[in-house]
């Protein structure tokens, strides 16, 4: 299995389709430019169309803690609505 790996700190174990592309970069711009390098390659050379409205980025950072939500952090958040069958409330 081919790991991608961005030094120091993140490595991604898996992609779950087979036309998922990981692409790894920093800053963000470069990813873009990246990206539309790519795309436009694609099209040039093999016509092949990226569906940039199904392309995404995605800020991967260290996840942080928070701990569990209790329901009295429920209760904090003031729902204004009420499920009419079960009186339970929601957002």
């Amino acid at each position: 299995m081919q790991k991608f790996v961005l030094p120091n700190y993140l490595q991604l174990d898996k992609l779950e389709h087979v036309d998922d592309a990981g692409l790894l970069d920093e800053p963000a711009t470069k990813a873009s430019e990246r990206l539309s390098a790519i795309s436009a390659g694609a099209e040039k050379e093999v016509e092949l169309i990226i569906a940039e409205h199904k392309s995404f980025g995605q800020h991967v950072h260290k996840q942080q803690n928070i701990g569990f939500t209790t329901e009295s952090d429920i209760e904090a958040m003031d729902f204004k609505f009420l499920c009419p069958g079960c009186d339970m409330p929601f957002p």
